[in-house]
Formats: structure tokens, C-alpha cells, sequence
């Protein structure tokens, strides 16, 4: 059975896919016969997309940079 769907999942969800199909692939098989793995593919993504960004407002806020900053000197 090809998975077609993955491509519509972002990066996060493909890795994460990727990952179980090497490690787990019964999960996969368990889950395409349910049908929840597209949905838990979309939910992983969107929760590494916003830990991902939570984490680099925190590194910006940690090491001190800000707009102004951004604006007079970029490459800082």
C-alpha cells in the first residue's frame, strides 16, 4: 500500500513517518488498518512546528536579540 498522503504532511510528519516505517513498521500497519495515521502524522507535525518555534523565540530572548538589533546590524 503506498502512502501518497505523506507528501501532504510537512517535514516533520514525513521524518516522524520515516522513522516508525524503519523502526516500527507494525505501528504503521496497525494504524493504515484504523485509519488514524495520516491524522497522528498531521498531529506530530504541528506539534514539532510549534515547538520549534517556541524554541527560537526563547534562543532570540535568551541571547538578547531584538528587532532594533535585526535592524542595525544583521549579521550580529
Amino acid at each position: 500500500m503506498k502512502d501518497e498522503f505523506v507528501a501532504r504532511v510537512g517535514v516533520w510528519g514525513q521524518r516522524h513517518y520515516q522513522y516508525l516505517k524503519e523502526c516500527k513498521p507494525s505501528v504503521i500497519g496497525v494504524m493504515r488498518l484504523n485509519g488514524s495515521l495520516n491524522a497522528y502524522l498531521q498531529q506530530v507535525n504541528e506539534q514539532a512546528d510549534e515547538m520549534c518555534y517556541r524554541l527560537v523565540k526563547q534562543m532570540a530572548k535568551d541571547e538578547g536579540v531584538t528587532d532594533q538589533l535585526k535592524a542595525e546590524n544583521p549579521m550580529e
